[in-house]
């Protein structure tokens, strides 16, 4: 069954569209006053299960690049019917996006690390790292392949790329990757590494704690005894 349809209100109006229409049929039985139950071999069920409507619409603009579909349970009827293709996730459009962006510099010499997925848990910074030494990247370029895989998502589904970082098992840290180089940073002295966030707006929750009566320190008064208490308890150990 196909049906043209348009919007008539709001900031769409007379925008044409096209739907689609899947009807199931089943076999049904109806009362006559001659033969009493009848046989019915096809009969349209009176719930509508699957929709496609063409051009996509977000509730401002149309996209002709794309076809909505709705249905009730999950089904590849219309992308075999139509020849459509599922769109990528927010994880994998980021996933494309950094092996393009990463090839765009380097061509295709890390494509063999973006076939299949990665470790789901992954050391970043020790010996046993899913990339290897051989293989790192500079800041500059990481940031670049970072900021430019997390627009490209933005772009798409208008959502933030997240990544959560877990250290020594005692801290837990969830931050939007298109800050790397901005609100945080990563150093290394020796053997041991760094993260440095950097911010104006610094918000806790709960009960209170001693944060709450911390007298900030200066950075150059504090970052001496930082590494001198790092370098002590690797003496002790």
């Amino acid at each position: 069954m196909h049906l043209v349809a348009t919007i008539d209100s709001g900031r769409a109006k007379g925008i044409p569209f096209y739907v689609l229409f899947k009807c199931d049929f089943e076999d049904a039985r109806r009362l006559t006053p001659r033969t009493g139950l009848e046989r019915v071999d096809e009969i349209i069920e009176n719930r509508l299960k699957k929709m496609a409507m063409f051009p996509y619409f977000n509730g401002f603009e149309q996209d002709g690049s794309r076809v909505k579909i709705f249905q009730s349970n999950p089904s590849d009827y219309f992308h075999e019917l139509l020849e459509v293709q599922v769109p990528a996730t927010a994880k994998q459009l980021f996933q494309k996006e950094l092996k393009e962006a990463v090839g765009a510099r380097h061509h295709d010499r890390y494509d063999d690390y973006f076939v299949g997925l990665p470790p789901e848990k992954r050391e970043l910074f020790g010996e046993e790292r899913f990339i290897p030494l051989s293989d790192l990247l500079p800041p500059p370029e990481v940031n670049y392949v970072t900021q430019r895989s997390c627009q490209a998502v933005r772009e798409k589904y208008d959502k933030k790329v997240k990544a959560t970082i877990k250290v020594d098992g005692t801290l837990k840290v969830e931050m939007e990757l298109d800050a790397l180089g901005k609100s945080f940073f990563f150093a290394r002295k020796g053997d041991v590494r760094y993260m440095i966030i950097r911010g104006e707006s610094f918000v806790t929750s709960g009960q209170l704690s001693g944060l709450d009566f911390l007298n900030v320190e200066e950075l150059d008064d504090i970052l001496p005894r930082v590494t001198e208490e790092i370098s002590k308890e690797g003496e002790d150990a």
